[in-house]
């Protein structure tokens, strides 16, 4: 921030972001602009409607001082969403912390799919696995008042920080959070549909963003040596906690939706249905249906 230090008087909101733009791009970060915006923003506890429409304003030392530790630690590839410990996802505000996975926009076409296959009048039970922020249970909640929510999580901190996120968005007493592994906890439980965002990462990936890799929980991440390991188990576990005809949905990583085909096919119970394609045009969602 040396421009902006250097400038005669306090420097103008325009000029701080300005200076965080060239730190961040130096860093080699694609989004550079809008991340030295909403770390000013988190730094003035404004929106970013303010600082688009007060660009002259001069901005206090103190506030300057939040600012440039703000941006190194953005420097060093720590993700927004930790810095600021929240993150947007369809249109919601969710609380984050390092013990959880920061909500994707990817991740909303799987809330789509799930919210087309029941109207908002109708009664069912829906079963979150790998909650983490609780963004898609607590999204779907929001949608669908009428539905029940049982939302797991290995993590007990990621829990804590789920059922925060439910209170805060209104819809805690829809939903139930429970640790657990997987199905661990479901014994006895039948529900109609079945949402998933699990690890799909290979172990050893080395296209993973430095944000993801050296921030974000590992767990929350790698799968196995092909990135399987979680989704085959999701799959050959799902048919005994589904309803008749209920419905399978999860996230997947670009490229693995044949090999994930495979594994549906040979689980009898199961049948494949089709592949969603998020905003980008990847393949990230696979539903498949129960059948026996």
């Amino acid at each position: 921030m040396t421009n902006a230090l250097s400038q005669t008087g306090s420097p103008t909101l325009r000029s701080c972001v300005n200076d965080g733009e060239k730190i961040l791009l130096k860093a080699k970060i694609d989004t550079a602009r809008l991340d030295a915006e909403l770390l000013l923003c988190h730094a003035l506890g404004q929106n970013r409607a303010f600082i688009l429409t007060h660009f002259n304003e001069r901005v206090a030392e103190d506030v300057l001082k939040s600012y440039e530790c703000l941006i190194k630690r953005r420097e060093k590839r720590e993700p927004v969403a930790y810095i600021t410990g929240e993150k947007e996802f369809y249109s919601l505000n969710f609380k984050v912390t390092q013990d959880t996975l920061i909500p994707r926009p990817e991740t909303e076409t799987l809330v789509d799919t799930a919210l087309k296959f029941y109207g908002s009048g109708t009664k069912i039970n829906i079963l979150d696995i790998g909650t983490g922020t609780g963004a898609i249970a607590i999204t779907i909640a929001k949608y669908r008042p009428l539905w029940k929510i049982t939302a797991l999580d290995i993590s007990d901190k990621a829990i804590e920080v789920a059922r925060e996120n439910s209170k805060t968005n209104g819809v805690d007493k829809q939903i139930n959070f429970e640790v657990s592994d997987l199905y661990q906890s479901c014994v006895n439980k039948k529900f109609d549909i079945i949402v998933s965002n699990p690890p799909y990462i290979p172990d050893g990936d080395k296209n993973v963003a430095p944000e993801a890799k050296l921030y974000e929980p590992e767990t929350a991440l790698y799968s196995g040596a092909k990135g399987l390991d979680a989704i085959e188990r999701i799959i050959n576990e799902g048919p005994n906690y589904l309803t008749k005809n209920g419905k399978l949905i999860f996230e997947v990583g670009d490229g693995q939706d044949q090999a994930i085909a495979g594994l549906i096919e040979k689980e009898n119970r199961l049948r494949f249905e089709n592949v969603v394609t998020d905003l980008k045009g990847l393949k990230r969602v696979i539903v498949a249906t129960q059948v026996n």
